[in-house]
């Protein structure tokens, strides 16, 4: 991330930046790390969920999903922009 915005960091930075960026550490800290209107939140009232790839059903159903994705998409293609947002974050067909 660092090269990607052109920063170059020191060793005891890039030590916090991991240390601060680590599941364990965002779980710790939630409540410092999310904005209180934050509409997605499980049962438990947590932001963060599980961690894991495809854990959105924990906080939004398939039409909010569904919604975001074409959100998303739209403003990508507004922008210009050639993130792959489809070949990441789209369910694709089984082959």
């Amino acid at each position: 991330m660092a090269d990607l915005m052109q920063v170059t960091l020191t060793e005891e930075q890039m030590e916090k930046v991991v240390e601060k960026s680590s599941f364990e550490y965002m779980k710790t800290h939630e409540e410092k790390l999310v904005p209180p209107s934050v509409i997605f939140r499980n049962d438990q009232g947590r932001v963060i969920g599980s961690g894991k790839a495809g854990g959105a059903a924990e906080f939004i159903s398939a039409e909010q999903q569904s919604r975001i994705d074409d959100l998303a998409l739209s403003e990508l293609s507004r922008l210009g922009s050639d993130f792959p947002y489809a070949e990441l974050f789209l369910k694709q067909p089984a082959e």
